[in-house]
C-alpha cells in the first residue's frame, strides 16, 4: 500500500519558505543545505610565510546547531620562482576573528589540515595554472544554527621568492586556444548530524 500526497506550496506559519529544518529532515546524512561561491578575478601575491585570504569566501547560516560540514572547491594556481620547493597549497578555513583551519588539530606543534598543493615552475618556462581539487569533511566544528559564518579558501606560499597566481599563470595568452580564464569555486554543504 502507497500513500501520495500532492501540494501546490509549503509555507512555515510565519508564511516563508520552509527551510529543511522547518520541515523535519533532519536524519543524519541528510544535505540541509548548499552554498556556492566563485572567485572569478585573476590574482597575484609576492606575500610568503602568511595564510592569504584572496576572496573565495561564501557565507553560511547553519539551520542546525552541530552539523557536519562538506567543503569542496576547485582551484587554479601556479608558482613563478627559482626556488623549487615548498609549493604553495590552500586550505578551508571557518569564521572570522580569528579563522581556524578546518579539521584543524595539532601534531608536534604543527597544524594537520587538509590541502591542495600547487605547481612551482622555473623562470623561463610558462604553462596554464595547474588544478586542483580540494575536499573537507568537518565534523567537528559545532556551529550554532541562525548564526552566519564565514568560510573561506586560504592560499599559502612558504618561502619567499618569485610571485604566484590564482586563476591565470605567469604569462596569460589572449588567443583562441588558452585565452579562457579559469574560475575557482568552492561548495559548502551543511549535513545532518
Amino acid at each position: 500500500m502507497s500513500s501520495i500526497i500532492k501540494v501546490d506550496t509549503i509555507q512555515t506559519a510565519a508564511g516563508g519558505v520552509p527551510t529543511a529544518g522547518d520541515l523535519g529532515l533532519n536524519i543524519t546524512g541528510t544535505v540541509l543545505q548548499v552554498v556556492n561561491s566563485n572567485f572569478t578575478n585573476q590574482y597575484s601575491s609576492t606575500v610568503f610565510d602568511t595564510w592569504v585570504d584572496f576572496g573565495l569566501n561564501a557565507s553560511v547560516t547553519p539551520v542546525k546547531t552541530n552539523s557536519n560540514w562538506l567543503i569542496m572547491a576547485t582551484l587554479h594556481a601556479m608558482h613563478f620562482t627559482t626556488q623549487i620547493d615548498w609549493p604553495p597549497h590552500f586550505t578551508a578555513y571557518i569564521g572570522s576573528n580569528p579563522a581556524s583551519p578546518v579539521g584543524s588539530t595539532t601534531s608536534n606543534n604543527r597544524p594537520n589540515v587538509h590541502v591542495a598543493s600547487f605547481q612551482a615552475i622555473a623562470p623561463g618556462t610558462d604553462a596554464a595554472p595547474y588544478n586542483q581539487s580540494l575536499h573537507v569533511l568537518d565534523s567537528t566544528t559545532n556551529l550554532t544554527a541562525g548564526t552566519a559564518t564565514t568560510f573561506a579558501i586560504k592560499a599559502y606560499a612558504g618561502r619567499g621568492s618569485g610571485t604566484w597566481y590564482i586563476n591565470r599563470a605567469n604569462t596569460m595568452y589572449n588567443d583562441d586556444i588558452s585565452g579562457s580564464n579559469p574560475i575557482c569555486s568552492m561548495t559548502v554543504m551543511e549535513i545532518a548530524s
